[in-house]
């Protein structure tokens, strides 16, 4: 299931990619005075019947020229015209409605934009597409490191959500972008909903998803937005008539304002029960979202009452983006993504595709201008043979170039985990038990960089007892089947305990396992920065306390041979002892009988 959703994850941030460079070759439209146009008309919110009145008409529109006037109803003969912008050479067909009710189809020529509507046009350009840039990598990040949490699939989606807008508002008149504008309002519902999952089911390891109110509120929210999503599309594409008993528009409204402040009143209540590192990652959470969506909330109020100042929704959308700059930098700041090992794998990669596409077109080259081949099947056998001999060579370079990153860019990782192996290859020399468990707890604080650790080893009563920690709040012993030993012995591997529940236990638990015997326990809090251990600090930690564990046996199956061995030489010098009071005591006899024959 993780795979196909990083399947279609990738997939879908391709299309987007795609068509957001589309929509950026008709950046003109939008940035140069000679071409980006304006309608010369305002139109209000649609009515029962889908109608849109004229509230305001330029006296320089082509349509006043034709004897339209403010009062009169426009409706665009292509619907998906009205969300996008036009350029000055467009003509844009149009049905008028006029008082007498007759219905008659005009062309509108686009005006040009006075100088005050064309610099709020770039600002929003610049805003939007930043926001939309900032979200699309978000998305994708997010997505692909917290596959496997379905919270964090749907904030992807959240993330993700800004871009079909885009498309339906910078996109020529195509079929892409008719869908888009008839999706883009599905789309963002279907936003609303996955960001009110998200507020109940975020934290992993505390949601309120749990309680029945939230299971009910979130059904009903469905169904609601379901039904009017549906209603809506189905009016758009035609396929049923508008119901006077339905007004669309200010329900959809409604229905927006009523989830952005549902998701942040949850997310805030999550907050208030949260503690330490979780309190403050939900509370940029809170924060940077709580902002964004009270801005969407007053944008779908403004839409309510027909208001739209210009210089309004330029303020409100800036406030998004610095929203949602706020948010990345939260992510990156508080554990949801640990961004240094994006970037490592990013340089290992792109170096890595470098040196093969180098190393190929020199071979390539060289072989062309030495070699001269008179049949096209030899060339394609030479070709064949450099590719075969760049894939052999693949996994030295990757060893090469990863050993190089790690060293020149992210030397402090090296460092670090190059003090836990030398610490490892020591510990056979410990013969101290205890001392070895002290600075084995010293050793991984130092590594991970957490805020404690602590370890558990098991008895012969199935208990496992606390034996070394500096872990805050470590419990004294884990029962037989406690919870997380059942799923370190089902496992037997690593377990995310936050994952499964258990955070007040720390961050990671790790098994140290005996010839398929759980026979301890490490557990690691979180780190101290608040971000996630990367995957080779989790792959280091399960090597290193596997050897320590082995160590530990080593030490106890010594400590056990060493008091066999002295109790077997407490037995023989008990045997010797015996032996030879059983020597005297026969001695004893003896005497006792020659005097009975000297008394007689």
């Amino acid at each position: 299931m993780t795979r196909l959703w990083k399947t279609v994850l990738l997939a879908q941030v391709l299309l987007y990619g795609v068509l957001g460079l589309w929509a950026l070759s008709y950046a003109p439209r939008s940035l140069d005075r000679t071409v980006a146009a304006r309608t010369g008309f305002t139109l209000e919110a649609p009515g029962a019947q889908g109608q849109r009145r004229i509230s305001a008409l330029s006296p320089t529109s082509s349509l006043y020229a034709a004897g339209i006037r403010s009062g009169d109803f426009l409706t665009y003969q292509r619907s998906a015209d009205q969300d996008r912008f036009f350029g000055q050479e467009e003509k844009i067909g149009l049905l008028w409605t006029s008082a007498t009710g007759l219905t008659h189809p005009v062309l509108l020529q686009p005006l040009p934009l006075s100088e005050q509507e064309l610099q709020v046009r770039r600002v929003d350009y610049i805003v939007f597409w930043l926001t939309g840039f900032i979200t699309l990598g978000a998305g994708l990040l997010i997505g692909l490191q917290r596959a496997d949490s379905r919270s964090m699939r749907a904030f992807a989606q959240v993330m993700l959500a800004w871009n079909p807008w885009l498309f339906a508002f910078y996109l020529p008149a195509s079929a892409a972008q008719t869908l888009f504008s008839h999706l883009h309002a599905l789309y963002g519902a279907s936003s609303y909903i996955l960001f009110l999952y998200f507020a109940l089911t975020y934290p992993g390891d505390a949601p309120l998803s749990g309680r029945p109110w939230a299971l009910r509120l979130f059904i009903a929210t469905f169904a609601g937005e379901a039904f009017i999503q549906g209603f809506g599309l189905a009016q758009g594409l035609g396929w049923i008539e508008p119901a006077n008993w339905l007004p669309h528009i200010p329900i959809r409204f409604l229905m927006a304002m009523t989830i952005a402040a549902t998701s942040v009143w949850i997310l805030g209540l999550s907050w208030r029960r949260s503690a330490g590192v979780q309190r403050e990652r939900l509370g940029w959470v809170v924060l940077s979202m709580g902002i964004a969506y009270t801005c969407y909330l007053l944008g779908n109020l403004e839409g309510l009452m027909g208001w739209t100042p210009v210089w309004m929704g330029s303020i409100r959308h800036t406030i998004v983006l610095i929203a949602h700059i706020a948010l990345i930098y939260g992510i990156l700041r508080h554990r949801i993504l640990d961004f240094g090992l994006a970037v490592n794998r990013a340089l290992v990669y792109t170096i890595i595709s470098s040196i093969l596409l180098v190393v190929f077109g020199v071979t390539e080259f060289a072989v062309d201008k030495l070699l001269h081949f008179q049949s096209r099947q030899q060339n394609i056998a030479l070709d064949a043979l450099v590719a075969l001999a760049v894939i052999l060579s693949f996994h030295r370079i990757q060893h090469f170039v990863n050993h190089r990153v790690d060293h020149t860019f992210f030397h402090h990782w090296h460092e670090a985990a190059q003090r836990m192996r030398n610490f490892v290859a020591r510990a056979a020399h410990f013969t101290d038990p205890g001392i070895l468990q002290s600075r084995f707890v010293q050793a991984v604080d130092e590594f991970g960089e957490a805020i404690g650790c602590a370890i558990y080893l098991g008895q012969d009563n199935g208990e496992f007892l606390l034996s070394q920690a500096s872990l805050p709040r470590s419990p004294p012993q884990l029962g037989k089947d406690h919870e997380l030993l059942v799923e370190l012995r089902l496992h037997h591997d690593l377990v995310r305990i936050g994952e499964c529940g258990m955070s007040q236990y720390g961050d990671l638990a790790i098994p140290m396992i005996l010839r398929d015997r759980l026979a301890g326990v490490l557990l690691v809090g979180a780190r101290r920065s608040g971000k996630l251990y990367r995957p080779d600090q989790v792959e280091e930690l399960r090597h290193s306390t596997h050897r320590i564990g082995l160590h530990l046996e080593s030490l106890r199956v010594h400590a056990l041979e060493e008091e066999n061995a002295a109790m077997q030489a407490k037995q023989t010098a008990m045997a010797l002892e015996c032996l030879q009071l059983q020597l005297e005591n026969a001695n004893l006899r003896l005497s006792m009988r020659s005097m009975d024959k000297h008394s007689s």
